[in-house]
């Protein structure tokens, strides 16, 4: 107790303690009340808009009604409800997959399904089964520098559950593909699995997925694609950065998040029905946790069918971020390679970071700040995310508002940006 008082009082003195503002409305999609006052919100993960979409909000108070508030269980006991199987049906369908399983979050996605993929979980029962004899091979993850913090825990948390001789981690340098093909040549692992995310959440930028595919054939290798941030997103129908690079079938582990573009909770992966079944039996995240709510999984039905029907919301989406990042871009700041929605704005140090913040929100802009730890020291960032709610107004609103503070910082230069307008490059993306 007196250690955790003692972080918390250091962190608070050096001001790395962070400011946790309180929402106290959410009367649409792009905007907040913020200690009484109203902010364009500039920090959501609600992409298309969905939080607030009246038919699917219509979808989970219907559900609602029927259902109550919670699943009252976890899947293998109360917990799987109508909602939940249809959700699942309606995840395998958009996937092109036989089937999809479910999960109350993300976070436990990531850290349930990596677990069952090492056979963390199920050694002692395969041992039993088989006479006492084990049937593992070893296995080696090959994981990218800078993915989640949920791939990491999955993957810290199986290493303990493991053997080194049976499992081992090797991590490369951010999308540097040589340095994967270096440890993917030296591994001497029967079994080898390369993890990824499609968008990366902090900086916004891609995973080189092609690349990735090709060593993973040239290695033997099966590839993990946890997809938060660009299910409904990325590619022709919204599938995400596999259908976008046209890699959909070299991707072993289809895994996405139902809290970002699709509006409401929870987390998924989509395979063939023997692989779902046996990560309902494998993944203590999905045995052991309650369900999702069933009017959050009703609503998210309503989600998908959306995104299969109007696709111009992702290309709004897209336009909205190619303007943003094209007009920052010209007016100097830093928005560290970044190609998505998702667009870091570089203050670089934790106080200009922090005095940014606040001079948005005294502008009406909700965007956040970011500092070391969660990145470098001299990389500070005010992390800016688009939505297909956003108007004209709200970016005209939002670049005047960045510019004020960037050049009262001195970390843009003086003078007005010339700016070409160009989005081809990310309506390519988007069709």
């Amino acid at each position: 107790m007196e250690m955790a008082r003692q972080v918390t009082r250091t962190l608070r003195e050096h001001s790395y303690y962070p400011r946790i503002e309180e929402i106290t409305a959410y009367p649409r999609g792009v905007e907040v009340v913020i200690e009484g006052h109203t902010s364009v919100n500039f920090s959501s993960n609600d992409y298309l808009d969905f939080a607030h979409e009246p038919r699917i909000v219509e979808a989970a108070a219907t559900a609602l009604r029927r259902f109550g508030l919670g699943a009252g269980g976890s899947r293998l006991t109360a917990g799987t409800q109508e909602p939940h199987v249809r959700l699942e049906a309606r995840i395998a369908v958009f996937k092109g997959k036989e089937d999809a399983v479910v999960f109350s979050a993300g976070y436990l996605a990531n850290v349930g399904i990596i677990a069952a993929l090492a056979g963390a979980t199920l050694k002692g029962v395969i041992s039993m089964l088989n006479g006492g004899e084990s049937s593992d091979t070893s296995l080696e993850v090959f994981s990218d520098q800078l993915v989640h913090a949920s791939i990491i825990d999955g993957i810290g948390l199986t290493g303990s559950k493991t053997s080194r001789a049976q499992f081992r981690v090797s991590r490369y340098e951010h999308r540097n593909m040589d340095r994967l093909e270096f440890a993917l040549r030296r591994s001497t692992a029967a079994r080898k699995l390369i993890v990824t995310d499609g968008v990366f959440s902090l900086h916004g930028r891609l995973a080189p997925l092609r690349e990735i595919v090709a060593l993973a054939r040239k290695y033997e290798a099966e590839v993990y694609v946890d997809d938060a941030h660009a299910t409904g997103v990325f590619g022709e129908n919204g599938r995400g950065t596999p259908e976008l690079y046209g890699v959909e079938d070299g991707v072993d582990f289809l895994v996405g998040t139902l809290s970002k573009a699709l509006g409401g909770a929870g987390g998924f992966i989509a395979g063939d029905n023997d692989f779902c079944d046996y990560i309902r039996v494998a993944a203590r995240t999905h045995m052991f946790q309650t369900s999702l709510p069933p009017a959050v999984a009703a609503g998210l039905v309503v989600a998908f069918d959306i995104i299969r029907d109007e696709p111009e919301r992702r290309r709004t989406l897209l336009r909205n971020a190619a303007r943003v990042r094209e007009e920052l871009g010209a007016l100097g700041f830093n928005i560290f390679g970044g190609d998505t929605q998702i667009i870091p704005v570089g203050f670089g140090s934790a106080q200009n970071a922090k005095a940014a913040t606040h001079m948005l929100l005294e502008e009406g802009i909700f965007a956040p700040c970011y500092y070391y730890p969660a990145v470098g020291p001299d990389e500070a960032m005010v992390r800016v995310n688009l939505t297909s709610g956003h108007t004209e107004e709200h970016l005209d609103r939002l670049l005047t508002a960045l510019a004020r503070a960037g050049r009262a910082l001195s970390v843009i230069p003086e003078g007005e940006p010339t700016s070409t307008g160009d989005v081809q490059v990310v309506e390519a993306l988007a069709r």
